[in-house]
């Protein structure tokens, strides 16, 4: 079986799988978790590379994302556009306020509350929460200075 199989059959079974570091993360119902607990001990090192992968990009979904930060953002099409493309991690924005304790790798808080709206890099049904370490696109991101 192959990660992206293994990917497929987890979110069938609603459970979100995502890396962070050399961690392979999982969420969901417990009852769905528990059965898959030895596929993914099994094909760890597999899954991690896959998930580490970034969504394969098209060139409609960079026209659609970058009109979006154009006119919602009134921004220039060259910086909508580039945009568009940045892969940010909630732990470099200065909207992002670290877990109380886990601070490295705890759900923190985003002051804009922008995660919903976020896309995240897994094979995910929905965006994460924000993780400090989860790699996605958001156009509210504003890098640490």
């Amino acid at each position: 079986m192959t990660a992206a199989e293994i990917i497929t059959r987890v979110r069938a079974a609603g459970v979100t799988l995502y890396a962070t570091g050399d961690k392979l993360k999982y969420s969901g119902p417990p009852d769905a978790v528990r059965p898959l607990l030895p596929l993914l001990a099994e094909h760890k090192p597999a899954l991690l590379a896959k998930l580490r992968q970034p969504d394969p990009v098209t060139l409609e979904n960079l026209a659609e994302r970058a009109a979006i930060v154009e006119f919602d953002g009134n921004e220039t099409r060259e910086n909508a556009e580039r945009q568009a493309v940045q892969l940010v991690q909630c732990r470099r924005c200065r909207h992002f306020t670290p877990d109380t304790v886990n601070a490295a790798n705890g759900i923190g808080r985003c002051a804009l509350n922008a995660w919903p709206q976020s896309t995240s890099t897994a094979l995910s049904p929905r965006p994460w929460p924000p993780y400090p370490n989860a790699p996605r696109y958001c156009d509210q991101y504003e890098g640490l200075h």
